[in-house]
């Protein structure tokens, strides 16, 4: 029997073939592309993460100094007026060192006008006391996550908007 086909005719590829071996690569890549873009959100997620950390352990430091090198008699004074139960996402107006301090702590953290943002233009904070008599304090970060926040309490900082929250608890 006589093929029709010979082997030393057929020379390359078929168009067919050309075909399917440019769609398998073009799926191939398109999974590429998307998963560089994942991964570029994870890491702007991380270093919101990092920055928002750097943040809260900024505002610790600055409350540590405030109140520490005060009298006796007035820290628990001055570790009050730096904390506050609400959100704070603008910037108290004041002329207090704690205020003074807050003002600058929210300012890096969203950015202003000269300076990009630390954290998020959307982050908001909180400090709030633990336990005042040994001066352990917690500083919550709110922020909405461009990888996509998982805490959606009507509380948080966004309103029951996905948002991230990162916690630091410290005694001054």
């Amino acid at each position: 029997m006589h093929s029709i086909f010979h082997p030393l005719q057929q020379r390359g590829f078929s168009l067919l073939e050309v075909l399917i071996a440019a769609l398998i690569f073009a799926i191939g890549f398109l999974g590429l592309a998307g998963l560089q873009a994942r991964m570029l959100a994870a890491a702007n997620s991380s270093y919101e993460r990092s920055a928002a950390v750097m943040s809260a352990y900024t505002i610790l430091d600055a409350m540590r100094a405030t109140v520490m090198s005060a009298d006796p008699g007035n820290r628990s004074t001055l570790a009050a007026a730096y904390v506050s139960s609400d959100w704070r996402c603008s910037s108290p107006s004041g002329s207090t060192l704690p205020l003074s301090d807050l003002k600058t702590w929210i300012d890096s953290m969203r950015g202003t006008s000269s300076n990009p943002p630390l954290v998020h233009p959307s982050a908001c904070g909180r400090v709030t006391a633990i336990d005042a008599t040994t001066f352990t304090y917690r500083v919550d970060i709110c922020w909405d996550d461009s990888a996509g926040g998982d805490n959606t309490d009507g509380g948080n900082c966004l309103g029951g908007q996905p948002a991230t929250i990162l916690s630091v608890t410290s005694r001054l």
